[in-house]
């Protein structure tokens, strides 16, 4: 007779291979139609930055710095002090030795896959099997991931490293090891290199880093953040030519969004308008991270309540930042909603366990989490590959996505 150990052991290598075929679909999903749309203002600019980068080495950037600081037409763009997203599309330019779209494209394709893989590893780890299969599930047809997945943004890049921090701050917290601070710091380092915002990213999984630590281990890892942050910094100002030049760049680009015809008309709306967006493109996750960030507030679960907590700044700091109201700038959450409500429906499957006769009630739980993945799935597509929507704003969102309440927006498109 098989021991109960055995059954467990074995249960999980299913689980195991389940989530391995989930992560590959995954990929599969990200990695189609590379080069089949028609690329955003955005998108050309970060091109054409790595284009120059490419060719005559990342030290011109000073130069292409200085040039846009001169030029209030270029302010509309964004700044080409984001040097470690530019950096490394223009080593991806250089290693395929293809000057089209195509590397960027794939760029964006292997952060967003590289964040599955994160997260099921950290979810896996930390609340199991179930809660990391139905995590992985919903992240890897997330209609967010796969919008960004297809465009030259850096925003799935940053998205990876959001990924990234929270994965190895809960690891440091439970069981700190000298690789996982190495690769904490590593990614403090990097992600301001990225994206402006990181440095809230990397505050906020300091301090449930730091929180979780013995003062011998946290000062001096505090103080090795510290250095990791500053030492980021002489490399945009190096890289911008001087702090003057790094300054400038950024209060030009924030500045020009006052007047950006497009952010005024599609990016300046009600607070609620996120929250629309959210729904738009997956419900069924958003209301499952609703839901389980409420149980854990009952339950005085800290590691969720934290992780509802990281989620719920992003959401709050995006709805309310004039100007900036799109679904691009949730990048940073989207892995940690994807968890919250991969852990709510563990803890339904759980709560449903503990009861000898709710077979039925699993069996259901389990078809209604595969419908909400098709159709988020199916949305993905309907609003990204068949009717090739190029942002993610509300108003766009709208016009096609398959979970519109009402009639689609009459609004004329301003280019980007």
């Amino acid at each position: 007779m098989r021991t109960l150990a055995s059954k467990f052991r074995d249960s999980r290598k299913l689980a195991l291979a389940v989530l391995i075929l989930l992560l590959a679909a995954g990929a599969a999903a990200r990695f189609s139609n590379p080069n089949a749309f028609p690329r955003t203002r955005d998108e050309a600019t970060y091109f054409f930055y790595a284009g120059i980068l490419e060719q005559h080495g990342w030290l011109t950037n000073p130069r292409i710095v200085q040039k846009y600081n001169q030029t209030r037409n270029l302010w509309m763009t964004p700044a080409p002090t984001r040097i470690g997203y530019t950096a490394l599309l223009a080593e991806c330019i250089a290693l395929s030795g293809l000057h089209d779209t195509r590397p960027g494209v794939w760029l964006s394709m292997l952060a967003s896959t590289l964040t599955t893989v994160v997260v099921a590893v950290w979810v896996w780890n930390w609340l199991g099997p179930l809660a990391a299969l139905a995590t992985s599930l919903l992240l890897v047809v997330s209609p967010l991931e796969l919008g960004m997945a297809q465009r030259i943004w850096q925003d799935s890049f940053f998205g990876f490293l959001a990924a990234s921090l929270l994965a190895l701050s809960w690891a440091i917290a439970r069981r700190p090891t000298r690789w996982l601070c190495a690769g904490f710091l590593a990614a403090a380092f990097y992600a301001p290199l990225v994206k402006e915002s990181s440095a809230l990213l990397v505050g906020l999984c300091s301090l449930w880093t730091l929180a979780h630590l013995k003062r011998p281990q946290a000062l001096p890892f505090a103080g090795a953040i510290a250095g990791a942050l500053a030492a980021s910094l002489l490399v945009l100002a190096g890289a911008a030519g001087g702090f003057s030049e790094l300054l400038s760049a950024v209060h030009h680009m924030k500045e020009a969004a006052a007047s950006n015809r497009y952010a005024l008309g599609y990016q300046n709306g009600s607070w609620s308008e996120i929250a629309t967006g959210m729904w738009l493109l997956s419900p069924g996750t958003l209301l499952l991270a609703l839901g389980s960030a409420v149980v854990a507030l009952r339950a005085k679960n800290s590691e969720l309540r934290a992780l509802s907590l990281y989620a719920a700044i992003w959401i709050a700091l995006v709805s309310v930042t004039p100007n900036f109201h799109s679904l691009r700038y949730l990048s940073v959450a989207n892995a940690a909603l994807c968890v919250l409500a991969g852990a709510g429906a563990a803890d339904a499957w759980k709560r449903l366990s503990a009861h000898g006769g709710a077979a039925g009630m699993r069996i259901a739980l389990v078809v209604a989490l595969a419908a909400v993945a098709f159709a988020d799935f199916w949305n993905a597509r309907k609003i990204f590959v068949w009717n090739r929507t190029d942002d993610l704003v509300t108003t766009y969102l709208s016009a096609h996505s398959i979970y519109r309440i009402g009639p689609p927006p009459d609004a004329a498109r301003v280019p980007q």
